[in-house]
């Protein structure tokens, strides 16, 4: 689309693909299409070889799963078209669907659910790309101790025992809200995740530019709860 298509969309439409497109969807109309289009201009597909470690935020339900992009199927010949149908639109339906980027499939590689509040010790999950997935606890700051200490301890056991295991090469982390609902209060819990959201960037971006893993960086995604 170009700038002027864009303008002529509603500002919910533009709010709802940068949503869908992991970007801010806070601004004014010309905001939003400028973001849009400097995020099209810097896409880059991703390689066959991309590790994807997916993260779901959460202090009791913390969830992570890696995925891997599926081998490019070959394209199915095109169908031919009934007497009396428009080509043309049939030849376009299906290069949509060969094509979209929704229906791609994906591999699952491991999936773990974690309590961040207990205090009993879990093995290292590296044997889930067996596909032993399922629920665990982590060794934590111990009940209702969420002090920046403690949380920046946890975060880092957190990573480097359950997460750079996985060897991800992209990190998606969902993106959380301050408040839920238009409220005008920001609830203990939902500071309590932020709090780990931050963490959790501030790990992985020393990580990445240190050298220490090949990943190529948090990057914030959706709207969380």
């Amino acid at each position: 689309m170009t700038n002027q298509t864009l303008l002529q969309q509603s500002a919910l439409s533009l709010k709802t693909l940068c949503s869908s497109c992991g970007l801010p969807k806070t601004g004014a109309k010309r905001v939003l299409v400028h973001r849009l289009r400097h995020a099209a201009r810097h896409f880059q597909p991703l390689p066959p070889e991309a590790r994807i470690l997916s993260i779901d935020l959460g202090i009791k339900n913390f969830a992570f799963s890696l995925l891997t992009p599926a081998a490019a199927a070959a394209a199915a010949p095109p169908k031919k078209p009934p007497s009396g149908s428009n080509k043309n639109n049939n030849n376009n339906n299906n290069n949509n669907n060969n094509n979209s980027p929704l229906t791609s499939p994906v591999h699952l590689h491991a999936w773990r659910r974690l309590d961040l509040t207990t205090t009993t010790s879990h093995p290292s999950p590296a044997e889930e790309e067996e596909g032993k997935g399922g629920g665990g606890v982590i060794k934590g700051g111990g009940g209702d101790d969420f002090s920046p200490t403690t949380m920046s301890t946890l975060t880092l056991h957190l990573i480097k025992s359950h997460l750079l295991p996985l060897r991800p090469t992209h990190v998606l982390i969902e993106r959380q809200r301050f408040r839920t609902g238009g409220g005008a209060a920001v609830l203990e819990w939902t500071v309590r995740v932020n709090t780990l959201e931050a963490m959790l960037h501030a790990v992985f971006a020393s990580l990445n530019r240190g050298g220490t893993n090949n990943n190529r960086g948090a990057e914030g995604g959706g709207g969380g709860g």
